[in-house]
C-alpha cells in the first residue's frame, strides 16, 4: 500500500509542477498582451486627437477660401469665363471621381474587417459556451467524486483493506487535474490566435494610412486648386476617423472578451485549488492511525 500512495503522490507532484508552469507561462503570455494592447490605445487615440486637430485647421482654411473666391467673384463679375479654369475643374472633377473610387476601396476593406472582427466574435462565443460546458462536467464529475467517497468511507467501516477504493480516489483528482491542464492549453491557443489577428489588423490600418496620404499627396500635385482639395482632404479625414472610432470600439470589445476569458480561468484556478484540498484530505486520511494499525497487524 505504501508503494502505491508514493506512486500516486509522485503523480500529484509531478501534475502540480506541471499546472505552475502553465500559470506562469499564461501570466507572462496575458500581460504581453495586455501592455501591447494598452500601447495600441494610446496610438489610436494620439491618431484621432491629431486628425482632429487638422480637421480644425481644414475647416478654418476653407472659410478662408470661401470668403476670398467671394471676393473674387464680385470683382470679376461680368468678365469672360477663362478657358485655363474650365480644364482646372475638368481635371479636378476628374480627381474626385478617382477619389471617390478610392473611398470606395476603404468601405470595401471596412466591410472586410467588420466581417473579420464578427468571425472573431463567434468564435469567442463559441469557446465560451465549450468552457461553460466543461466546467458544468467538471462540477459534475467532482460531485461524483464526492459521492463515491462518501460510499467509500461508509464501506470501509465494514472491511478490512479500503486501500483499492483510495487509489481510485487518487487516480480520478489526476485525471480532473489533466482535465484542468488540457483546459489552460486551450485558453492559451485562443489567446495566442486573438494576438496574431490583433497583429494582421495592425499591418491593414498602417497600409491604409499610407494610402490616404498618397491619396493626399496626388490631390495636392494635381488639382492646384486649395478649395477643392480641401474638401476632399476634409471628407477623407471624415472616413479616417469613423473608421477608426470604429477600429478603437473593437478593440474595446476585444479587451472585454479578454477580460472575460481572464475570468473563467481564475474560475479554473479555483477549482484546481479545490482538488487540491481533496487530494491533501485524501493523503491525510491514508496516514491516519487506523489505517496505519490496519497495516501493521497485516
Amino acid at each position: 500500500m505504501f508503494k502505491r500512495v508514493q506512486e500516486a503522490e509522485e503523480k500529484w507532484r509531478g501534475a502540480q509542477a506541471l499546472i505552475e508552469q502553465i500559470k506562469v507561462t499564461f501570466s507572462e503570455k496575458e500581460g504581453e498582451l495586455e501592455d501591447k494592447m494598452e500601447e495600441l490605445k494610446r496610438q489610436q487615440e494620439k491618431e484621432l486627437f491629431n486628425l482632429s486637430q487638422d480637421n480644425y485647421i481644414l475647416q478654418a482654411k476653407l472659410n478662408s477660401f470661401e470668403e476670398t473666391n467671394k471676393k473674387q467673384r464680385w470683382l470679376h463679375f461680368g468678365e469672360t469665363t477663362d478657358p485655363v479654369t474650365e480644364e482646372k475643374l475638368k481635371q479636378i472633377q476628374k480627381e474626385i471621381q478617382e477619389q471617390e473610387t478610392l473611398l470606395q476601396g476603404y468601405q470595401q476593406e471596412n466591410e472586410r474587417l467588420y466581417n473579420q472582427v464578427k468571425h472573431l466574435q463567434e468564435q469567442n462565443k463559441k469557446n465560451e459556451e465549450r468552457m461553460f460546458k466543461e466546467n458544468q462536467n467538471l462540477f459534475s464529475e467532482l460531485a461524483s467524486l464526492k459521492e463515491q467517497m462518501h460510499k467509500s468511507r461508509f464501506l470501509s467501516q465494514g472491511v478490512d483493506d479500503p486501500e483499492p477504493s483510495r487509489n481510485q480516489n487518487f487516480t480520478d483528482l489526476l485525471a480532473e487535474l489533466r482535465a484542468a491542464q488540457k483546459e489552460k492549453n486551450s485558453l492559451l491557443e485562443d489567446i495566442k490566435r486573438l494576438k496574431q489577428d490583433r497583429q494582421a489588423l495592425e499591418v491593414d490600418l498602417e497600409k491604409m494610412r499610407k494610402e490616404r496620404d498618397q491619396a493626399k499627396d496626388q490631390i495636392a500635385y494635381a488639382t492646384g486648386e486649395k478649395l477643392y482639395e480641401i474638401k476632399i482632404l476634409q471628407e477623407t479625414h471624415k472616413q479616417e476617423i469613423s473608421r477608426l472610432q470604429k477600429r478603437l470600439q473593437w478593440y474595446a470589445e476585444n479587451q472585454e472578451l479578454l477580460d472575460k476569458d481572464a475570468i473563467r480561468l481564475k474560475e479554473a484556478n479555483e477549482e484546481i485549488e479545490k482538488l487540491k484540498l481533496e487530494v491533501e484530505k485524501l493523503k491525510s486520511e491514508s496516514g491516519s492511525p487506523s489505517i496505519q494499525q490496519k497495516i501493521r497487524l497485516k
